[in-house]
């Protein structure tokens, strides 16, 4: 799926060239996709482009989901609390 996304296998060594039927550049993600299936086809694999498809479609959100942030949505904010509570019988309220 690397190959497919970046145009380099992941253990490409550094300066490698991109093949050009994998160049994101050059190619759009239906070609590459239907490049890698026939290049799983031709080691024998029966595999079609829908199928490469679909596994990169499940690989992507492992690879390019954001960090996870704290949810601030839900933080004990005392100033805002403090500012709308409701007086108590012992303060001087006019």
């Amino acid at each position: 799926m690397v190959e497919l996304l970046t145009g380099l296998p992941p253990d490409a060594p550094a300066g490698a060239r991109v093949k050009s039927e994998c160049d994101p550049a050059c190619r759009s993600l239906a070609e590459r996709e239907r490049a890698k299936a026939a290049e799983l086809a031709a080691l024998g694999e029966e595999v079609t482009a829908r199928t490469v498809k679909r596994k990169r479609q499940q690989y992507e959100p492992q690879v390019t989901a954001p960090t996870r942030r704290p949810d601030h949505s839900r933080r004990d904010n005392r100033a805002a609390i403090s500012t709308h509570r409701a007086p108590s019988v012992s303060d001087p309220s006019p």
